[in-house]
């Protein structure tokens, strides 16, 4: 709109000057003619120069919470940019689930900034955020072009931490481990390996003193040997990421089963089948959990035909049944799970 007004303002000034043979008129004309053309190409050289991309570092955040993504704006040019916009959507599978979102900002010269991208995760899972396009124009903004992008990151939605209530009987045991629990946070626990960090774990737990001499962090793994261990596998052949509701709610009961498993009976292994090989993870505690969570969103079922384990296991799968050995526990819904999570009190 500001350049069609500035194109009419020029061609009135041209056309009154030919007509009164005004020189002053004529030189202003053609004044405001080369200002336009400078300034057309002042956009042209800001929309080219202009860049975006997020940062490298994966992002979590939990189910129904408003979050924000940070998104590094580059102005690669020797001229500041006033209103730099940057169009973005975010989604699960379909990029036109939600409108398009728009975030304004104003970058100096050969320089780069944050701008915070604002979304919310309903549901379980991963949650794309995609910069589309991008705009800049002129110091005067009278031209503001739009060029294409293609950016994206990967927002892992995390269930709430809502743990299942689940208890065993006194004759039931897991393994040949006694069953005791600890007195108080922090008694038996001795470290069992230190690793490189992994996305998901918690930072409480990272080997400060080590990761100083090396430049890379490192991770403090615990064992404890005061409590049972609990298998838990987790059945993802009949995962189908296109249906959210369904699952939403396998993953949130994946999370309640763990921590509740953790909290009322001992440490837990969780594994599954992760195409044709079988991930597994140990944990001891809840800090483990982002991690277990990050493989199942990035697990894809195998076409290789396998039979999950039944003795001394419990066994969930995605039409959200829960097994101990070949005992059903319970069928949660679909409708239903969330209350079924926290009212529900389960007795082996």
């Amino acid at each position: 709109m500001t350049a069609f007004l500035y194109t009419v303002i020029m061609l009135i000034t041209f056309y009154m000057g030919g007509v009164y043979r005004n020189t002053p008129l004529m030189v202003l004309s053609f004044a405001e003619a080369a200002f336009f053309v400078l300034m057309l190409i002042t956009a042209l050289a800001a929309v080219s120069g202009t860049e975006q991309h997020f940062k490298k570092d994966m992002s979590y955040a939990y189910k129904g919470s408003k979050f924000t993504v940070p998104a590094i704006v580059i102005n690669r040019r020797h001229f500041p940019i006033n209103k730099a916009v940057v169009a973005y959507r975010y989604f699960y599978i379909n990029k036109k689930e939600n409108k398009a979102k728009k975030a304004v900002l104003s970058v100096e010269q050969r320089s780069e900034k944050t701008v915070d991208l604002s979304a919310v995760g309903n549901y379980c899972g991963i949650l794309k955020v995609n910069i589309f396009r991008n705009r800049a124009g002129d110091f005067f903004n009278i031209f503001r072009l739009w060029r294409k992008a293609d950016e994206s990151a990967d927002i892992l939605i995390m269930p709430s931490e809502k743990p299942l209530k689940i208890q065993k009987s006194s004759n039931i045991y897991f393994n040949d481990i006694s069953d005791k629990t600890h007195g108080s946070a922090g008694d038996s626990r001795e470290i069992d390996q230190i690793r490189p960090y992994l996305i998901g774990d918690n930072f409480k737990n990272i080997h400060w003193n080590i990761s100083a001499r090396t430049d890379e962090l490192y991770y403090k793994e615990f064992k404890d040997t005061g409590r049972e261990t609990i298998r838990l596998f987790i059945d993802i052949r009949e995962i189908d990421k296109t249906d959210l509701d369904k699952t939403d709610a396998f993953y949130e009961l994946c999370s309640a089963v763990i921590l509740g498993l953790l909290e009322n009976m001992g440490n837990v292994e969780v594994y599954w089948q992760d195409n044709d090989s079988i991930k597994s993870f140990a944990l001891s505690n809840k800090d483990s959990l982002q991690s277990v969570l990050t493989g199942l969103y990035y697990s894809k079922s195998g076409e290789k035909p396998y039979s999950p384990p039944i003795d001394g296991c419990f066994l969930l799968n995605c039409r959200l049944e829960l097994y101990f050995g070949d005992r059903l526990i319970y069928k949660f819904s679909k409708e239903n799970y969330e209350e079924e999570i926290m009212t529900g009190s389960f007795m082996l």
